[in-house]
């Protein structure tokens, strides 16, 4: 499934950081490959507010970033 950046940024531009399922719901990716690409470092602006224990979250303007820069 491809996303373009003006169908995903429109619908991130509702918070300033989205949830692990948002990601891979817009990008087509597997909740597994987004937290794997957060813990490795590929995806910028991914946190875990509460420790490494719980999930992850990505700031919205970093990630619209990134994903226009990988040519979606």
């Amino acid at each position: 499934m491809k996303i373009s950046s003006d169908t995903l940024i429109p619908i991130l531009n509702e918070s300033r950081s989205v949830s692990t399922s948002e990601v891979a719901r817009f990008t087509g990716w597997s909740k597994r490959t987004i937290q794997k690409y957060a813990r490795l470092g590929i995806i910028p602006g991914a946190f875990q507010p509460q420790g490494k224990r719980y999930g992850w979250r990505f700031k919205r303007k970093a990630l619209e970033e990134w994903w226009a820069n990988q040519g979606h």
